[in-house]
């Protein structure tokens, strides 16, 4: 007789139908399971929850009765202590599953169990986390024989059939959760915009090529990328970590960038006193994240052009490849095309990442998103900080005004939103924020913006007229429109300490950046530079 084998939840109401002899002409669904005559189950996996191991016992006894050859094994599955929650249940019997052999076939029984758990079973068989059909086992009313209606029936349901296609298109290429999770919980207003968001899940789901994500700073390009890996990862694609790199940060030398990237040899250059892996090590079966692509060097590029295209690199110092199959992400506020006119970036490297481009529009572009973000992060800092956040009523309708108007510019994007709820939550009376609170931050955020709203067209001064030609032709691009940009402030601060605190603040109150002032007096000084030279040269003009 073939066997099959069959994953069941305990019916803590449905399998406890008394201790007598009653019990026998009881319709019980895990018994009726194995009473049935064309569907012999070999092995059953029994899963309980914590305080149900008296009941699954005896379930099991009276199996071995009904069916003695039925092996019967039980799992006990802690939910939070609440089987009622959707993610603890998803994620438990997700984890479950994957210590199954993925070469077996199974049968799952969603008679039993709550609502919940009945949900997250048929939506992991439907997502292919485990190779499975779904079978409901049910009572029959209409029986002649007290002993038929314990039997009850048994119902398939095979998701491969035709019929299903449209449900499971539902769960796989994502019309509900994998929505809400790329956008993190919050319910979007623009249509432009979920638009977007539902060619990224199909691209999530299908597809493992590379995809460029593009976008202003702080318009959200990690936060997406983050949100992809976990909806591949969700969806078994893959099983590795999320490595999140910002290119930028690697620029300006050339060995540096190579090691952080693709790792090196013990030996293989001053300072390499032993083995390192790169991000593209730790990133194999996972998503490997590059911000600021635009930055990275030329040799950088051609490297993982390489890597890319054979899943394979060479590590500094290292005769033998290594092999990563990461999946990549790339993030950049810069014009690519314009980029590889210029010399700046490899075409072929653009080719090969530029199948999927996706381009975030900036939170000024998404006027009807606004609000739907402002109460995602009081949600999110009343939870970090324990206790309700909220607006008045007056105080709400003003912020939300100003912060659909043409003088709300949102230079910074997300981050400017999330900053400026911080600044009110933080200066706000039992974290209630009142029209004083909004009064004060539309002052802060309008002059902040006045502030920075043209540095192209602003701090054009030519270096050379503050350090050697020598001096400049050694930096980076980045590194000279940096220094320009902190003579631009320099001169138009009032002090030193305002000047520092301009450049060098930070949103993250967890971390903030101390002594500004001599920060700055630092970075200047590497230049030859000081503040009261840089003003004295402005006042001379």
């Amino acid at each position: 007789m073939i066997g099959n084998k069959v994953i069941s939840f305990l019916g803590s109401e449905k399998d406890n139908r008394g201790f007598n002899d009653k019990r026998w002409n009881r319709w019980r669904p895990n018994v009726s399971l194995c009473m049935q005559d064309d569907f012999f189950v070999s092995e059953l996996t029994l899963l309980i929850t914590p305080g149900t191991e008296s009941l699954a016992n005896f379930i099991v006894d009276d199996i071995k009765v009904v069916s003695s050859k039925t092996k019967v094994t039980i799992h006990t599955l802690d939910f939070a202590n609440d089987p009622w929650d959707f993610a603890n249940t998803y994620s438990s019997i997700e984890a479950l599953f994957l210590t199954l052999p993925p070469e077996n076939d199974y049968f799952v029984n969603i008679s039993t169990g709550t609502h919940a758990t009945q949900f997250s079973m048929a939506s992991l068989v439907m997502n292919g986390a485990i190779s499975a059909k779904l079978i409901q086992v049910s009572s029959n009313q209409d029986a002649k024989t007290p002993k038929d209606k314990a039997k009850g029936g048994i119902r398939f349901i095979d998701f491969k059939h035709s019929r299903y296609d449209r449900l499971v298109s539902q769960f796989i290429e994502g019309k509900e959760n994998p929505d809400k999770l790329l956008k993190n919980g919050i319910t979007t207003r623009s249509p432009s915009y979920n638009k977007l968001i539902n060619k990224v899940e199909m691209v999530a789901v299908r597809s493992d090529t590379p995809i460029l994500i593009t976008g202003e700073t702080g318009a959200g390009k990690t936060q997406l990328a983050s949100q992809v890996y976990t909806l591949k990862k969700v969806g078994r694609r893959i099983n590795g970590d999320f490595i999140s790199v910002n290119c930028a940060t690697l620029n300006g030398n050339t060995e540096g960038a190579k090691s952080a990237l693709f790792g090196h040899a013990k030996g293989a250059f001053t300072g390499a006193n032993s083995d390192r892996k790169g991000f593209l090590t730790l990133a194999h079966n996972g998503v490997l994240f590059l911000d600021e692509i635009g930055t990275l060097g030329m040799e950088e590029q051609g490297m993982l052009l390489h890597a890319l295209e054979h899943k394979e690199f060479y590590p500094l110092g290292k005769e033998q490849p290594v092999k990563s199959n990461f999946t990549l992400i790339c993030g950049t506020n810069d014009d690519l095309k314009s980029l590889v006119t210029k010399g700046m970036f490899r075409a072929d490297l653009l080719s090969r990442i530029n199948l999927w481009d996706f381009k975030l529009p900036s939170l000024r572009d998404r006027i009807e998103d606004i609000e739907p973000n402002v109460n995602f992060e009081l949600t999110k800092q009343s939870k970090e900080l324990g206790h309700k956040l909220r607006f008045n009523t007056e105080a709400e309708a003003m912020y939300i005004s100003f912060a659909k108007s043409k003088k709300a510019t949102w230079l910074g994007n997300f981050r400017d939103l999330s900053g400026s709820i911080s600044r009110m939550v933080t200066l706000s009376n039992k974290g209630i924020i009142d029209k004083e609170n909004v009064l004060d931050e539309i002052t802060r955020l309008t002059s902040d913006w006045d502030y920075n709203k043209k540095p192209k067209e602003e701090f054009s001064q030519q270096l050379c007229d503050y350090i050697s030609q020598d001096k400049i032709e050694s930096l980076t691009l980045i590194a000279q429109n940096e220094l320009q940009f902190v003579i631009y402030i320099c001169q138009r601060a009032t002090t030193q300490s305002q000047a520092g605190s301009q450049l060098f603040f930070c949103n993250n109150i967890d971390s903030p950046i101390k002594n500004p002032s001599s920060r700055l007096a630092n970075y200047l000084n590497k230049f030859g530079l000081s503040f009261s030279s840089l003003k004295n040269n402005n006042n001379a003009n």
